[in-house]
């Protein structure tokens, strides 16, 4: 009686293992089949960019059930080309939306931006050409490196001429000259 128990419990265990591996199969065909998800825009804000800015950056998805993070790569184009050590994390805000934000660093030119995506199965790049999604602000600025460029609006440090104070420093002078031409015709 004792050996049937056994060859039972022996037959029981190879479906089950059989069962756990077809599982296993099946999920990883299907984690293979999802679709990459399609990156419907990249936007920042604010649109005019100045030294220590706070640009934000939002990326949209058609869907992003598989995307499990974003990272902005933030660098200067012109005059010269040089990036940042560190990648910049973007958050997942709404359903399909990302967004990250960075100060800028540079007092003028122009400093550009690109976007790693981590999928649950592989990873892409956005932008990837220089027709991305139609966009006009897409740059190479080294060979297969592609990047949202940013031109920075040079600030003044000086600020418009205020007639406050000239027209109270005329109004006194003449308050001054006309007094002492009175002064002058009571003395005479």
């Amino acid at each position: 009686m004792l050996i049937k128990k056994k060859r039972i419990g022996f037959f029981l265990t190879i479906p089950v293992l059989l069962l756990v591996l077809s599982v296993t199969i099946q999920s990883t065909n299907i984690a293979d089949s999802v679709p990459l998800p399609e990156v419907l825009s990249v936007t920042h804000q604010p649109v005019v960019v100045t030294y220590q800015t706070n640009l934000t950056i939002t990326i949209t998805f058609d869907y992003a059930i598989n995307v499990t993070g974003v990272e902005i790569q933030y660098c200067q184009l012109e005059p010269s080309f040089s990036c940042y050590a560190s990648k910049i994390d973007m958050v997942f805000l709404e359903p399909w939306v990302w967004a990250g934000s960075f100060i800028v660093l540079e007092e003028s030119g122009v400093i550009g931006y690109k976007l790693y995506v981590a999928l649950q199965t592989t990873d892409f790049v956005s932008p990837n050409e220089t027709g991305y999604l139609g966009y006009d602000n897409i740059v190479e600025p080294a060979a297969g490196e592609f990047y949202f460029s940013v031109e920075l609006n040079a600030t003044t440090d000086t600020a418009p001429m205020s007639f406050g104070l000239p027209c109270i420093a005329l109004t006194f002078g003449a308050m001054v000259l006309i007094r002492k031409k009175l002064r002058n015709i009571r003395n005479a």
